[in-house]
């Protein structure tokens, strides 16, 4: 996983289609999206560069801030590790 979206509850399947046309027009033709068992939570695993996507919403939202009405934060995950209280 290397994003970690968020978006209004129940407005999950829009969210979805807006970053799927993003991570598309950034290379990624077949991204792995998943939704949290939370409402308005959703995970993305790309091959993209999570800071390469961050810098296309950022222009995307510059010059037709139309066209992202649903992601309301999109955090870039660099690195995930195993949390163990026992540890």
């Amino acid at each position: 996983m290397n994003l970690f979206i968020t978006c209004a509850r129940s407005l999950e399947p829009e969210t979805e289609n807006e970053i799927r046309k993003i991570i598309n027009e950034s290379g990624d033709q077949k991204p792995e999206i998943y939704k949290s068992n939370m409402r308005g939570i959703l995970f993305v695993n790309t091959n993209i560069e999570a800071s390469k996507i961050i810098d296309c919403v950022k222009v995307k939202i510059k010059d037709e801030p139309w066209s992202v009405r649903y992601c309301l934060r999109i955090i870039p995950i660099q690195l995930e590790c195993d949390t163990d209280i026992e540890k």
